[in-house]
């Protein structure tokens, strides 16, 4: 793996992994205040697994964390750097693309633009937490250096 492909990973794991996490604490509280959170991911792990333990659960949302921040770390590195905008931009299309339309339409469910707001603004607000989140990491890395445009040499 070239120097460049390994600083995308490193970023894609720093920043999955934070924005990840920053979005746990809102959908727990979401969730118990009785909003539908999480919903696809224990899905998706039903589907493996027969059934959706937590410890599962968690495992696959770190890995959805870490994969769906690899496209916006490209984008971050292909810019020479990134601001809590994009990154507030590409939580709410990445919860558009995936929550409200394919995974619906995998499991055969109403999707969010069905639903309605009423339904749907618990996800989306946690989806615009990870990608604040992801925008926070990358921008502080391009900052200091970490994340540079590449050049001929990389």
């Amino acid at each position: 793996m070239n120097r460049s492909a390994r600083t995308i990973a490193r970023m894609a794991v720093e920043g999955g992994l934070v924005a990840g996490i920053a979005m746990m604490p809102f959908g727990a509280v979401l969730r118990a205040l009785g909003h539908q959170v999480n919903v696809y991911g224990e899905l998706m792990v039903r589907a493996f697994l027969g059934s959706a333990p937590m410890p599962a659960q968690l495992v696959f949302h770190v890995v959805v964390s870490i994969t769906l921040a690899i496209p916006f770390v490209v984008f971050a590195r292909w810019r020479g750097g990134v601001s809590l905008v994009a990154g507030a931009i590409y939580g709410v299309l990445s919860w558009a693309a995936l929550n409200a339309t394919l995974l619906p339409l995998w499991f055969e469910r109403p999707t969010g633009w069905a639903l309605g707001l009423e339904m749907i603004w618990p996800s989306l607000l946690v989806h615009l937490v990870y990608g604040v989140s992801l925008g926070a990491v990358t921008g502080h890395r391009a900052v200091f250096g970490t994340l540079r445009r590449p050049t001929r040499a990389s």
